[in-house]
């Protein structure tokens, strides 16, 4: 009987100069969250990623990079 809620980053995090726990604990670090504009700075504007649809609409704050193959 869960319920849903919307995510809140973990701001009571934020103050402590701690990342939002998913973050924290993504094993391969391909989670990050900040202020937009300093996402886009570090990983371009990219929003395209793989079974994700970007909606003008609703506008998420998201950027997304390629995958990066290793070796190849």
């Amino acid at each position: 009987k869960a319920k849903m809620q919307k995510c809140d980053l973990c701001i009571e995090r934020w103050p402590e100069g701690h990342r939002p726990i998913c973050v924290e604990s993504c094993p391969p670090r391909a989670l990050d969250a900040g202020d937009i504009a300093d996402m886009k700075v570090k990983y371009g504007d990219g929003t395209a990623a793989n079974a994700f649809t970007w909606s003008p609409v609703a506008r998420p704050s998201l950027v997304a990079t390629p995958k990066r193959r290793v070796g190849g």
